[in-house]
């Protein structure tokens, strides 16, 4: 009889983890669809730190801000429109008209020439705010679309993926080490509690989905549905249902300023008719040695420059960056891929490194607009799950930021409601 109470409650324990918790579908599914664009930003106006997933609150002054090139220079009507999405990024069920304020479509009318660079091209702002023509009505999150006038919005340049917040809920996150003895010194267990007195929750486990997002990487979020405990309002997910996450690494960096100095991370210049090419130091595969803190920025990208004259997002040349990567050739079927902010709108193809088996290397070559640049390498079997255990190994102790993402659709709600987010940083 002892037996088969522990063998229940072995089997209840792994019905709970499992149905409380799974990977999500690729987040914030930003995307360049057309060659032709470059130098993508999204940004929030008013907040002075990095928000990795781009997310905003109009209530409180936000607007959301697009930046990007189309490279050659050419002056091209630019349309956009939104639409509707699920806490997993599905669309929504709802009618255009229930989601957005104002016209349906809207028009990009400011773009500016780029000012004396080598690789030219038109750089168009949009922003979204209280006044725009065109606003999202509804919290949650939203895809937009951006392509040109006189063709279909079925054949977008760019998706932007953002959220919208309606902040009705207080979130509190923390970073733990996992307790299982195996992943303890590789892994990193996001908790997090949720204290919802402004909501009527009946059912958590079926009302509000949490999305809990490493730095800004779109392809491993853990989305949490059975909080592990309930008292009143406050709901906790931790233990067995907190978010567990590989550790990680810290990232590379390289910054280019002028076309004149190697900054930090680059070896040298090459200077080319057309463009110059930065030839950065070399790296190689640390899943093997010790772990070393380096304050690293974990993927941000940072367009800018020193030149005189303009504004840095208009006088900010384009560079190819070259990058290299020592290490034996992965398991057959996997193939190695940039990863940072910098990186992660491009098509897989563009991010995919080549290898060198004389020389032992993986390298790849990208164009990106100058500034600051973070970046890490990832590896990947199937181009959908990616890993740096056969790259640059997992440490506990790696600083990385977490983004929990709160939603809320009440017993009969037609939507998800962005209801809160909290973003940590992990220090050592």
């Amino acid at each position: 009889m002892k037996q088969h109470y522990h063998w229940l409650v072995t089997l209840w324990i792994a019905l709970f983890t499992l149905f409380g918790k799974s990977e999500a579908s690729p987040i914030f599914p930003t995307r360049l669809l057309n060659g032709s664009v470059a130098g993508l930003t999204v940004s929030i106006s008013g907040v002075a730190s990095w928000r990795p997933f781009p997310y905003y609150t109009p209530s409180e002054g936000e607007a959301l801000i697009i930046e990007f090139d189309i490279l050659g220079g050419e002056l091209l009507p630019m349309q956009y429109t939104l639409k509707h999405y699920t806490a997993e990024w599905k669309e929504s069920d709802l009618a255009p008209s229930e989601y957005i304020k104002g016209f349906f479509s809207g028009e990009i009318t400011e773009s500016q020439l780029s000012e004396a660079t080598k690789v030219p091209y038109r750089h168009y702002t949009l922003r979204l705010d209280n006044s725009s023509p065109l606003q999202p009505l509804l919290s949650g999150n939203y895809l937009l679309r951006i392509y040109r006038a006189d063709e279909s919005a079925d054949t977008p340049y760019i998706e932007v993926a953002f959220a919208l917040l309606e902040p009705l809920v207080q979130v509190d996150a923390e970073v733990t080490p996992i307790t299982q003895k195996d992943s303890y010194a590789t892994t990193q267990q996001v908790n997090l509690s949720v204290k919802a007195e402004q909501l009527r929750v009946i059912h958590p486990s079926q009302e509000l989905t949490i999305v809990m997002a490493q730095n800004c990487r779109h392809d491993n979020a853990v989305i949490l549905s059975q909080p592990s405990s309930m008292s009143g309002s406050l709901y906790q997910y931790d233990y067995s249902q907190g978010a567990v996450f590989e550790a990680g690494n810290e990232y590379y960096a390289y910054e280019i300023l002028n076309d004149n100095i190697p900054g930090m991370g680059i070896n040298r210049l090459i200077t080319e008719p057309n463009t110059t090419q930065l030839l950065l130091h070399p790296q190689s595969q640390r899943k093997n040695t010790s772990y070393l803190l380096n304050p690293d920025a974990d993927g941000e990208y940072v367009i800018r420059s020193i030149e005189t004259g303009g504004a840095s997002e208009v006088n900010t040349d384009y560079y190819e960056a070259l990058f290299s990567y020592y290490m034996p050739p992965l398991p057959e079927g996997e193939n190695l891929y940039l990863f940072g902010e910098a990186f992660d709108a491009l098509p897989l193809e563009e991010r995919k490194l080549t290898y060198n088996r004389e020389e032992g290397v993986y390298m790849g070559k990208v164009l990106l607009k100058g500034g600051y640049v973070s970046y890490t390498y990832l590896s990947s079997s199937d181009g959908v799950s990616f890993s740096g255990e056969h790259t640059e190994g997992n440490f506990y102790p790696t600083t990385n930021r977490y983004t929990c993402f709160v939603y809320f659709r009440p017993q009969g709600g037609r939507y998800d409601r962005l209801v809160g987010v909290d973003l940590i940083h992990t220090h050592n």
